[in-house]
Order: C-alpha cells, then structure tokens, then sequence
C-alpha cells in the first residue's frame, strides 16, 4: 500500500484511534496487561512516525532530516513521549474510544508540529523560528487540540464505579 504525504495524516490519526482504542480495551477488559499495553504503544508509535518522515522525505517536503539515522532518533523520542501520554490517560476515567480519540489528537498534532519545525528549520536555516512564523503555527496547533479534547472530554460519559 503506497501512502502520499497528502493522505498520511487522515490515514494514519483513524490508524492510531483504532490502535490506541483496541489496546485500551484490550487492557480494560483484562486480556493483556499494562505493561505489555505499553509496548505495543511503544512499536506501534514509532513505526508510525517513523514511516511518516519516511513518507514525508520521499516526497522532499521534509528536507530537515537527511539521513535515517536522525529520522530513527526523532521517531524514537516522539514515540517515548507519546507513549507517555498515553500512559497518562490511562488513568482517566473513561471509556476505551474516547481515550483513543485523545490519542489520535494528540498523535496527529505532535506529528504535525514535528514535520512543521523540522520543514521550516530547513528552509529557513539562518533566520529565527519567531521570524518565520512557527510559534504562530505552534499556538494554532495546540489551540485546535485543545478545542477537541475538550469536546470529547464534554461529551464522554464517566466510566461507572466497579461494584465488588
């Protein structure tokens, strides 16, 4: 299956709400554990973003990472702090889609914002990250995710207390 860099970011946010929904309620109905919830995080985000900036390079708008050692390391941080992430949200009272929904937003701007800095920083090598117009950028990104989150917090409802 060949994915364009025009089509990765919708594929992939459904791809990662599908992933992080089915290990939450793979762990919430008790068939695999925690940990083991985590590390299929762990492969699933980085092999992901990593294809992404793989994805992004082949199509020359993500010129900032040339070699794949660099777009390995970047893939690797991004997935450990998304994997924290969802570690956090696993402790919020709600039910499996909603929390993968969290996911896939934060999935999708994290993604976005990296391929954003790393575009910019290469184009623009010797001006400031302010003159350009990334902060700007950044604000709207978090905005938006924010916005969302708070919609699908509002509308969820609290997992009930568990009777013993």
């Amino acid at each position: 299956m060949r994915i364009a860099s025009n089509n990765f970011l919708p594929v992939f946010s459904l791809l990662a709400l599908v992933a992080s929904g089915s290990v939450w309620f793979l762990i919430l109905s008790q068939a695999i554990g925690f940990l083991i919830g985590i590390i299929v995080m762990i492969v699933f985000s980085f092999f992901i973003i990593r294809w992404g900036f793989l994805v992004f390079r082949s199509a020359g708008e993500l010129l900032g990472l040339k070699k794949r050692k660099q777009i390995m390391a970047v893939s690797l941080i991004a997935a450990l702090a998304l994997v924290e992430i969802f570690w956090t949200l696993s402790f919020l009272p709600f039910s499996f889609f909603i929390l993968g929904g969290i996911f896939s937003i934060t999935f999708v701007i994290v993604f976005n914002i990296l391929k954003e800095y790393f575009k910019r920083q290469q184009e623009n090598a010797l001006v400031s990250l302010k003159e350009i117009g990334f902060y700007r950028f950044l604000k709207k990104n978090i905005t938006i995710a924010v916005i969302l989150i708070i919609i699908l917090i509002s509308i969820s409802p609290w997992l009930p207390p568990k009777a013993f």
